[in-house]
């Protein structure tokens, strides 16, 4: 009875388009292009996301990406994600996440692999805008999941909104904008969490700082990647 009234006032919504839906979180019509968003192949190189180098992301030992940046329904999640403290969006990603490393690993456990998870923060402006952190967030979600703990070992001090430059700008930008915690130098393996991997500009520079600071390795996950 409960279930029923709560359903009834509170029904759940795609989390991209917000039609009603009541079993899952996303609507059949915005799953199956989310599906043509992990089956793309690039356009330069004809490799699946997760194979594809176009984008070179130094340092780095792995890196974790379901899904290619492309189509409107991910990209109003996203956007749904970065301007609203939705927990089921933020699972959802999570969860694909999740099952990506894990499929990717095999029988390893990412308990192994991973000393902590931690993210790229955001900007002091853009968190107060919208009262979130959705990498924050997603990182927080995905250490329940993949049972590694999660820690802020990033510190960003600086620089302009990246989705606002070019690719060259972007790589500029990113100097000098992230400082490692000093508590970065406690973890030898860390899994950094972004939501969008555009140039790689961002992620390699985390990972620059982060080894800096005695860290050494680093893997990265991500939502998505911009296909070429």
């Amino acid at each position: 009875m409960l279930k029923k009234l709560k359903d009834l006032l509170f029904p759940e919504k795609c989390l991209s388009c917000g039609r009603i839906v009541r079993a899952a979180p996303i609507c059949m019509d915005c799953f199956d292009e989310l599906m043509e968003a992990i089956e793309q192949k690039c356009t330069v190189c004809g490799k699946s996301v997760n194979d594809c180098e176009c984008i070179k992301l130094k340092g780095i030992k792995m890196h974790f990406i379901p899904f290619w940046y492309k189509g409107k329904t991910l990209r109003r999640a996203v956007y749904r994600l970065k301007i609203q403290n939705s927990r089921s969006n933020t699972l959802f990603f999570a969860s694909v996440l999740n099952s990506d490393i894990r499929i990717r690993l095999g029988e390893i456990e990412p308990k192994d692999l991973f000393d902590v998870i931690t993210y790229v923060p955001r900007s002091r402006d853009q968190k107060n805008k919208y009262g979130v952190d959705q990498s924050e967030l997603l990182a927080k979600e995905l250490s329940i999941l993949l049972e590694v703990p999660c820690e802020p070992l990033l510190v960003r001090v600086g620089g302009k909104q990246q989705k606002s430059l070019h690719s060259l700008a972007r790589i500029e930008n990113v100097k000098g904008s992230f400082v490692p915690c000093p508590r970065a130098a406690e973890y030898k393996r860390v899994l950094l969490v972004d939501d969008i991997i555009t140039t790689g500009a961002t992620v390699t520079r985390c990972t620059e700082m982060l080894k800096m600071a005695g860290v050494k390795t680093v893997s990265v996950a991500a939502i998505a990647k911009t296909l070429f």
